[in-house]
């Protein structure tokens, strides 16, 4: 999707519009309305960064190819749109679901590991068609790894990154894993009842796919700095990963042995989020309060 976008922001012919095009519509069909919302979101981001890089993109070009492609998409997936529609006329989807509902699906900040380590495997004689090695439950997004070779790039990234892009980028991953984490943070349940945004989303988890896109840019924003490297650089940056990746093996080798050190972990952290919710009770329901009025 974001090879589309800066296909048809940086080159003129119309095949590059309507592969975008396509590629949203097929985004749109096979994920949730609030998934593709968010992915619209950084594919303007992303044309903003693109701005500053190229003087033949433009704001009025990133804002109008946005509006004439998702013009597209309705007509295209007008055949499935109607009846989903009237689908969502009968239900409930149009109404704010309970806050106890909605953070169920609240991500474990011990699954964060599963970002580096395969924590399941597909195994068709079981019921739920997956084999888990660490957890119990399946989370609301299937999986959440992203490669052994990202740890790579993300330590590079702090290497190479400049203070300012490493506050902007971290600013935005810590702000979207407090949300992600849900009933595992002491402010998701106030912020659910400030912010129609995050009722709209419904879920947590689903904010983790903005942190999933930001680790994504890191990481590609890392590779592209060892590739520019010199020679002399890349014999010390071959050694530093040669030892994360044995590092990576053997900690692996671990939790595959002691699946419980992981589930321990899990218990420990959701004590160590869990804890500091009573010394800010006062001071949240005063906000809640306070802003309650204003409105």
């Amino acid at each position: 999707m974001i090879l589309c976008r800066e296909r048809a922001l940086q080159c003129r012919p119309w095949r590059t519009f309507v592969v975008l095009s396509l590629v949203l519509l097929f985004a749109l069909l096979a994920g949730s309305p609030e998934i593709y919302l968010l992915s619209l979101g950084l594919l303007f981001v992303g044309g903003v960064r693109l701005k500053y890089q190229s003087q033949s993109v433009t704001m009025t070009r990133i804002v109008a190819l946005l509006i004439v492609s998702n013009v597209l998409v309705a007509a295209l997936g007008m055949a499935q749109f109607l009846p989903t529609f009237e689908l969502l006329s009968h239900s409930r989807r149009d109404h704010p679901i309970p806050l106890q509902e909605a953070t169920a699906w609240s991500l474990n900040p011990i699954s964060l590991t599963g970002l580096f380590f395969p924590d399941k495997e597909v195994d068709t004689r079981l019921p739920i068609g997956v084999r888990l090695f660490f957890a119990k439950e399946i989370p609301f997004l299937l999986t959440h790894y992203l490669g052994v070779l990202s740890l790579v790039g993300i330590c590079a990234w702090f290497y190479s990154a400049s203070w300012k892009k490493r506050i902007v980028t971290l600013s935005l991953i810590c702000a979207s894993l407090i949300l992600a984490f849900g009933n595992n943070t002491p402010i998701y349940e106030f912020l659910f009842d400030l912010l129609p945004v995050i009722r709209t989303i419904r879920f947590p988890e689903k904010f983790f796919f903005f942190t999933y896109a930001c680790l994504v840019f890191v990481v590609l924003q890392a590779f592209m700095a060892l590739h520019q490297a010199s020679d002399s650089q890349r014999k010390i940056q071959l050694i530093l990963v040669a030892c994360i990746l044995t590092l990576w093996a053997a900690l692996y080798a671990v939790l595959r042995a002691n699946p419980e050190i992981l589930v321990q972990s899990r218990l420990s952290s959701l004590g160590m989020f869990l804890l500091p919710r009573r010394p800010l009770l006062p001071t949240l329901r005063f906000f809640s309060i306070w802003s309650g009025r204003l409105r």
